[in-house]
């Protein structure tokens, strides 16, 4: 069943803000999109599970009432000073704050510096049973350009995937390009992987039988690998097609390894909820947020970044 989209943004009559840049600042953004609400907006309709002060530490549960797998996000930090990372995870099982299993990759959230280097403008789209998470700064949002060049912005995946097989007991997962690492990177980000990169190895999938047994999975469309165009596009695209993501196991592009001929690891395995590869680039001139209406849907187009141009869409009505 899909569920609708809702967008919110640092810019909204309400929203919280990112001052400093500390752990806490960007947990009271997830906790008021996720589960609270602000202004005119109701949340996602996630609960929270633990929300612990000192040092910060939440933990959401997405919303089993309207099909989630009850699947919980994790973000931990060792204290609140602004500047401090917090490690970011999902897990399928949460029995407490110290004992979690068939976990994501984990990854941080950085603020990346101060000033106006602080990724304190924050995007978060998503339904009650997944999202994505991303926040930019100052210098890179006013560029009035719909890239982030080789800056440091956060980006993330977090929630069910929208699996192909009925009563999948592991939907639960997270991604964002940084794998079992704290460090941060222009190259660690869903900007890169979808903008200059391959999305290979970006997260792990648990078993369809219930077990703790994670392997890798990569994405495919129709295009294989690649989700952008070599080069600089500013102008309009010329779209006259949207592709669907594919998440299929493995750490490679080579399709064939028996590891992933079984019941329990089939070699596709789901959709990537709300994101589509467009069959043209453009755009890359306008400035942030670049929303368009294609197809009477209306899209939000992923940052470029260095020198190619994105064709990634991600659709803001529903999943």
């Amino acid at each position: 069943m899909a569920l609708p989209v809702t967008m919110y943004r640092w810019d909204d009559v309400g929203a919280p803000q990112i001052v400093d840049g500390k752990p806490s600042e960007y947990m009271n953004v997830l906790k008021k999109c996720l589960v609270d609400g602000y202004g005119s907006k109701e949340s996602l309709g996630w609960t929270v599970v633990d929300d612990i002060a000192s040092p910060p530490f939440l933990s959401l549960r997405n919303n089993i009432s309207l099909g989630g797998s009850g699947g919980v996000a994790v973000f931990s930090a060792l204290d609140n000073v602004a500047g401090t990372n917090i490690k970011v995870f999902g897990c399928q099982d949460y029995a407490s704050k110290d004992s979690q299993s068939r976990k994501s990759y984990y990854f941080p959230i950085s603020r990346n510096s101060s000033g106006e280097y602080l990724n304190n403008r924050w995007f978060i789209i998503g339904t009650g049973k997944s999202f994505y998470f991303f926040a930019f700064h100052e210098y890179v949002y006013n560029a009035s350009k719909n890239t982030i060049n080789t800056n440091i912005c956060i980006s993330f995946f977090m929630g069910d995937i929208d699996s192909l097989y009925p009563n999948d007991p592991a939907k639960f997962t997270a991604f964002s390009g940084a794998k079992d690492t704290m460090t941060t990177n222009w190259t660690q980000s869903v900007f890169y992987l979808f903008g200059e990169s391959k999305p290979l190895n970006i997260m792990l999938v648990n078993q369809l039988d219930g077990t703790d047994a994670g392997l890798p999975a990569s994405l495919f469309s129709v295009f294989g690998n690649y989700y952008y165009v070599q080069g600089i596009y500013d102008g309009p695209a010329n779209i006259t097609a949207l592709f669907p993501i594919y998440i299929c196991m493995g750490d490679t592009p080579l399709y064939g390894s028996s590891s992933y001929q079984n019941n329990n690891f089939p070699y596709v395995r789901a959709t990537l909820p709300g994101v589509f590869v467009a069959n043209s680039p453009g755009h890359r001139g306008e400035a942030m947020p670049v929303i368009k209406e294609l197809d009477g849907v209306s899209y939000y187009l992923l940052p470029s970044v260095n020198s190619q141009t994105g064709c990634c869409w991600i659709n803001l009505e529903e999943w």
